[in-house]
Parts: structure tokens; C-alpha cells; sequence
């Protein structure tokens, strides 16, 4: 049986502030049995409140008893007279608190209707219902994906609540569904999951150009699970492009087209107004010329993904958009659309019926309607790997980005980029895979990814 809420070794608010840190109302001297979610929490219970979407069930928690471990940023909201304790990071010391909480597993409970295929592996505090299948390679009750942030880095929230799988489920082979972190993960009945999500990490490479070089191509080959290599207008050139395919066939990484316009004094990052039929057979040129130099190591091209200003400006302009998405279809329409999560590209190659991979930025902010940051604006590259590491499992595990104002914008993502040509970009690229993997999340090519 799976029971709602963490067992706590009795105590008091001012014993938690005294050994985690915080203030509270001394006077607060309730003994405290539970660490349970804020909707449910009643006398002898304490409850979390780390999120403004959780703050309307403040007063119903505080009058039913509760005592609740309040975010500082939310300490505006609570009266603090009651019993709140204020941390300056909540969810760091929700993490330490759960860590130093004895716990006890308890043996899974199956059902014995359900169908239990090879190499499952069932973590202790799972409930599996009547007539569930589950197939081989399966991992329930993982034990999740939460994070807390401080100096010393990202921290793991234990994630204690258990699985609990009801009636006629059927879970796909090799799908994982992680444990809750107070209450358990419920799915519910009849639900089919059919495959497990995995996250491409690709890198922009090639960007040199004759003498020149820009950023170190191979480092980032050894941390890339696709790349998209300059074709010449915005940077790259033959050699360039030739030694960059090479090499990322040596190391089993897939090459896409990263097509910018004809603009190299600026790098390609300057706006270039221009008639959709013309930039439709720019692009196009640019895909022949990769495929051109993809055939001397025998390699398809299998994505693309727009540059700079080109990138931009099609996140805006349907007809940009549009003219992108026709040139792929007319030379090869088995190529993957790259496309910024939520633009008119992603909406354009949905039109055309191209497969289309949603893209996050690791080491770019975003502005509140979803687009990137103009890169006028100081701050707009992230040049931080812990910062950059952060945004990209909140937006990974949490399908959230951040605006630099601080919005939460709903996203979910199928690759992530990490500019190459950032004297940041390896280190930026090497924290986000660590973090990532370290997450459980599994980095593949764009190629084995299956799209929305």
C-alpha cells in the first residue's frame, strides 16, 4: 500500500530552521509527524511551497492545521504570524530535509492479473493494478527527475512517493515512470504509453572559414549528438565542410544543414529582407552543397537547422518559414525541420508534413513571447555552464522555459543546441550532457527520435 506524504522523526519548526536554516516563529512549537503536498496538508503535517502556482492552497493548509516551508521569493504571500518557516531556498532544503528522512522501502505489490515482461525492473513503493501489461526493459518507480539549485550546484530531491499503476495499463517496452516526490505518480486507468521520450543534443560546427577558425569543431563532436555544419553563405567552405563531415562520421554523430544568409563580414546575425521564392532556392543550395560534400564520406544529411538572423527572422515570418520548409521538401523531404519551440517554423514544417524536432537553446535567454533574446541585449548568451545546465533541465524534465523576465513558458523539446562558435560553447556543452545524464536522460541522434 502506498501512503501520501515522508515520514518525518518528530520535531518542531524551529528545529528545522535551527538545523537547515530560515526563520520562523519561535512560539511555533506543534510537533511535526509528515512532509506531505501543500493540497492535502493538515494537522502534525508540513508542506512545501516552493512555486507560485501552489499558492492558493496556502490558507485551506494554515486552517486545517498545517505548517508549511515557504520560498523566500514567496514569503510575500503568507501571513507570518502562522506557522510558516522562510528559507532562503526552499527547494534546496526540501532536498536536504527528504535526504535525512528514514525511509523504508517497501516491497512492490502486483497484482496477480498483471503481465510482467523480461528485464522490468520495479523500485520498492510500487502499486501495479489488475490486467496491466508492462514490456521488457521497463523501469517504474525510477527515482526521478527533481532538482534543486544552490552553490554547491544542482541537488537531487529524493523522489519518495512511489508508483501507482491502476487498472488495464499498458506500458511500453523500455519506457521509464518515475517514482512522485511526496505522493506517489499515479497513471490512471486505461492509460497506454507507448514509448519511451529521448533529447538530441546538437551543436552548430563549420563555422571557420579559409584561414580562419571559428571554435573547436572536434571538441564539440565528442559531446554532440547531431551537428549542423555552415555551408558556405554565413560561414563554412568546402575543405571546412568536407573535414567536418568526416570527422563527425568517425565519431557516429549525424550532420544537418545550417543554412544563414550570404552575409559573411556579419556572420549571418544580420536581418536580410528578401523575397520567400528567393530564399526557398537559397536554402536549397545550401542543402546540395552539404549533400555535395556528405557523399565523399557516404553519409546522408538528416536535418536541418536555420542560422542567426535567418533563424530569427523565420521564427517570425510565416513566408520565411514556409520558404524554408518548401526548400527541404523539394530536395529531400526525408530531412528533419529544426525548429525553435513554439515558432512559425515549427508551425510551417506541420503544414508541409515534414518531420519536425523541436529545438531549446542551453545557452540562450528568451524573451516572454517565446522567441530568443535579441543578442543586442547584454545577458542575452549565457555564458555560465551551471546557468545554461539549469534552463536546459527545467526545460527538459519540466517541459518549462524561463523568459528573462521570469515567465514560464509551457515547451517540449526534442534537441537542444549549444552554439559552437562561444569560446564557452565546449564547456557549456560538456555541463549540460553531465547534467543531463546525470538525470537519466538518454542523448541520441535526431535519427532515432520519434516525433510529435
Amino acid at each position: 500500500m502506498i501512503v501520501t506524504g515522508v515520514a518525518l522523526a518528530e520535531t518542531t519548526l524551529p528545529n528545522l530552521a535551527a538545523r537547515f536554516g530560515g526563520e520562523t516563529n519561535p512560539a511555533e512549537n506543534k510537533p511535526l509527524g509528515r512532509i506531505v503536498p501543500i493540497e492535502t496538508a493538515a494537522a502534525g503535517d508540513l508542506a512545501p511551497l516552493t512555486h507560485p502556482r501552489f499558492a492558493s492552497f496556502v490558507l485551506p493548509a494554515l486552517d486545517r492545521g498545517a505548517s508549511l516551508l515557504v520560498d523566500a521569493s514567496l514569503a510575500d504571500r503568507v501571513d507570518r504570524t502562522r506557522a510558516i518557516w522562510i528559507a532562503p531556498n526552499a527547494s534546496l532544503v526540501l532536498a536536504k530535509l527528504l535526504a535525512s528522512c528514514p525511509i523504508e522501502d517497501v516491497a512492490p505489490v502486483v497484482d496477480p492479473s498483471a503481465k510482467i515482461g523480461p528485464h522490468v525492473v520495479l523500485h520498492p513503493r510500487v502499486v501495479i493494478g489488475k490486467n496491466v501489461t508492462i514490456g521488457a526493459h521497463a523501469v517504474i518507480g525510477n527515482p526521478g527527475f527533481g532538482w534543486a539549485f544552490g552553490s554547491e550546484g544542482a541537488v537531487a530531491i529524493p523522489q519518495l512517493g512511489g508508483v501507482v499503476i491502476e487498472d488495464d495499463v499498458h506500458v511500453g517496452p523500455h519506457t521509464t515512470i518515475d517514482a512522485g516526490t511526496l505522493e506517489p505518480t499515479r497513471v490512471r486507468r486505461g492509460t497506454k504509453i507507448d514509448a519511451h521520450v529521448h533529447v538530441g543534443h546538437n551543436c552548430d560546427l563549420g563555422e571557420g572559414f579559409g584561414a580562419w577558425q571559428m571554435g573547436d569543431d572536434n571538441a564539440m563532436l565528442d559531446l554532440a549528438s547531431s551537428v549542423n555544419i555552415a555551408c558556405g553563405f554565413h560561414a563554412g567552405d568546402p575543405r571546412i565542410m568536407h573535414n567536418v563531415v568526416a570527422e563527425a562520421k568517425r565519431q557516429g554523430v549525424t550532420i544537418g544543414v545550417h543554412p544563414g544568409f550570404n552575409d559573411l563580414w556579419g556572420f549571418g546575425r544580420r536581418r536580410i529582407d528578401m523575397r520567400p521564392d528567393d530564399l526557398e532556392y537559397m536554402v536549397a543550395y545550401q542543402i546540395g552543397a552539404l549533400q555535395a560534400m556528405a557523399a565523399y564520406s557516404d553519409v546522408e544529411v538528416t536535418h536541418l537547422k536555420p542560422h542567426g538572423a535567418l533563424n530569427n527572422m523565420a521564427a517570425e515570418d510565416h513566408a520565411y518559414a514556409l520558404a524554408i520548409g518548401r526548400a527541404i521538401k523539394a530536395v529531400d523531404d526525408n530531412i528533419i525541420y529544426v525548429a525553435l519551440a513554439g515558432s512559425e517554423m515549427e508551425k510551417a514544417g506541420r503544414e508541409l508534413g515534414l518531420r519536425v524536432a523541436v529545438e531549446g537553446f542551453c545557452d540562450r535567454q528568451y524573451d516572454d513571447d517565446g522567441n530568443l533574446t535579441s543578442r543586442k541585449i547584454p545577458g542575452s548568451v549565457i555564458k555560465d555552464p551551471a546557468v545554461a545546465t539549469r534552463q536546459v533541465l527545467d526545460m527538459v524534465l519540466n517541459n518549462i522555459i524561463t523568459s528573462r523576465n521570469g515567465k514560464k513558458i509551457s515547451c517540449k523539446v526534442h534537441t537542444l543546441c549549444v552554439h559552437g562558435d562561444e569560446p564557452t560553447g565546449v564547456a557549456t556543452a560538456r555541463a549540460v550532457r553531465e547534467g543531463l545524464e546525470k538525470a537519466g536522460v538518454k542523448l541520441v541522434p535526431l535519427t532515432d527520435m520519434t516525433f510529435d
